[in-house]
């Protein structure tokens, strides 16, 4: 099962046999795409880290590391300091009160062996040390660098839970320079999309549209009837949980919990992202078949059959959605894709209209992808968080009747990914509004 994962990364990597000494000097650039959890961006973006100039600190020479998003190099600044001895990668923060030097890569490790690295992505406070153990090392495809699976474990004792980390020799983690560690925790979002110099590339890998699947990523769906006011109308939670790797793919959980029915708390399918593409699978399949849910890389034009993830007892109603338009909407801050349903791809007669809001879900909910215009029972989307982090929320008119007028809330962050008042009375700057940067003045 390693070695299929292991083989898959393979792919993605071109041009030059990396190493410490060659990927670590003046000019290397690492961009790495970020979904994260919590730092308050919200929508994805890509992260620029790179090696500009060195210095001598404390009598050593060491490169300086800069971190940035793309495009806003003004805003630059510096992250850490960066030495090789060997096959080792040593980093140190600007502006730390200890001449320590902390371990962030050790590509010399072999199977079996494992050293203690730090978090070099902490900004703020001491970076939080753990144990990686090497698990196996598969030569790269062609001219691509030996891809490392590692273990990532609390201390050297090798206890306890595990987190599943990829290292690619001489480069960098398969999330970018900076993360090192800390797989699987605070629910960060990170993936390693290239890393050049001067021309030269030695990893590259497509930029996804950011989709907002992951481990405890939940979504708040109101559900009542289309067709019976009498109908009680209840509130459903969906939360995704336990990445695993089964027959290849790596898939999720999906729990659903009802407020109408206190302690539920059921499996009801399994997530699997492809890309741009969910799919899912439900528990009563008699197969492994995986039904497509979302395609959020449509085009305006495009279309594709996916199957209704509601659907309970009974077989999944499969419809053809048509992108027609993608608009970004800056009430809310997200990408919205206006679909047209049919029955099939001919596009005769027309069932209903939706809306995707892009990465995310339904504006009808997360499992109300399709059937639009069909009665029965319809959902409102109201809202998707993590762990906390709100992401997408709209207060209704009340709770009944899914109808009436609806506005989103503006979640706003400063730049440090702090919580801040949306109407600026905590003073002006860059502050992140709903997943979009706004200025203060």
């Amino acid at each position: 099962m390693v070695r299929k994962v292991l083989g898959v990364l393979a792919l993605a990597l071109v041009s030059l046999q990396a190493t410490a000494q060659s990927c670590f000097r003046d000019g290397m650039v690492w961009k790495s795409w970020i979904s994260g959890t919590t730092d308050g961006l919200g929508t994805g973006r890509v992260e620029v880290s790179v090696i500009d100039g060195v210095e001598t600190v404390d009598g050593v020479t060491a490169m300086r590391l800069y971190v940035y998003d793309e495009g806003e190099e003004s805003l630059r600044s510096l992250r850490a300091y960066i030495r090789t001895e060997g096959d080792r990668v040593y980093f140190r923060k600007p502006g730390s009160d200890s001449d320590k030097w902390l371990l962030m890569y050790d590509f010399g490790l072999k199977a079996g062996e494992g050293c203690y690295v730090y978090d070099a992505a902490a900004e703020d406070g001491e970076a939080c040390r753990t144990y990686m153990r090497c698990a196996e090392v598969t030569a790269g495809d062609g001219n691509g660098p030996a891809v490392m699976a590692m273990e990532e474990y609390k201390d050297e004792s090798c206890s306890g839970s595990v987190e599943q980390a990829v290292w690619l020799d001489g480069i960098s983690s398969d999330r970018g320079i900076i993360y090192n560690s800390r797989y699987g925790m605070d629910g960060r979002g990170e993936r390693l999309v290239e890393a050049s110099c001067d021309g030269e590339t030695y990893y590259a890998a497509d930029i996804p549209v950011n989709t907002f699947f992951f481990k405890n990523m939940s979504w708040k769906t109101q559900v009542a009837s289309t067709t019976d006011e009498t109908c009680p109308t209840f509130i459903q939670t969906a939360t995704l949980d336990c990445a695993e790797t089964v027959d290849g793919y790596r898939q999720m959980q999906l729990y659903c919990s009802y407020d109408n029915d206190p302690g539920s708390f059921e499996l009801e399918a399994y997530i699997r992202i492809d890309g741009d593409k969910v799919y899912f699978r439900r528990l009563d399949s008699d197969n492994d078949t995986w039904l497509l849910m979302y395609d959020f890389g449509l085009r305006a034009g495009e279309g594709c059959y996916v199957y209704n993830a509601y659907s309970k007892n009974e077989e999944p109603a499969r419809t053809y959605v048509k992108c027609v338009g993608i608009k970004a909407d800056k009430q809310c801050g997200w990408t919205v894709m206006s679909l047209e349903e049919y029955d099939d791809e001919s596009c005769g007669s027309l069932k209903g209209t939706g809306a995707w809001l892009q990465g995310l879900a339904s504006v009808n909910g997360l499992m109300f992808n399709n059937c639009f215009g069909m009665d029965g029972l319809g959902g409102m989307l109201l809202e998707a968080s993590c762990q906390g982090k709100v992401y997408y929320h709209k207060i209704t008119s009340g709770i009944g009747k899914v109808s009436g007028e609806e506005r989103a809330v503006e979640k706003c962050y400063g730049i440090n990914g702090m919580a801040v008042d949306a109407d600026g009375t905590h003073g002006n700057g860059i502050v992140i509004r709903n997943g979009r940067k706004w200025l203060k003045r």
